[in-house]
């Protein structure tokens, strides 16, 4: 995490992505007649948005090349 933020040129420290964390929520649910779960972020401040992008890129750019 420190050195995705650091790669990012983040104002946000690895303490502070820890606090962050702490109060991100997140629903899923499956739709009648799906069988694909859906899942939804709850209510992100900017900076929880943030972190939530790099991470979800991250994770995007290391499944592709897997």
């Amino acid at each position: 995490m420190e050195r995705l933020l650091k790669a990012a040129q983040s104002t946000i420290t690895l303490e502070r992505a820890r606090e962050l964390v702490k109060t991100m929520y997140a629903l899923t649910y499956t739709k009648p007649g799906h069988t694909q779960p859906t899942k939804v972020m709850l209510g992100m401040d900017e900076e929880q948005a943030e972190l939530f992008r790099l991470v979800e890129n991250w994770v995007k750019r290391d499944l592709g090349n897997a």
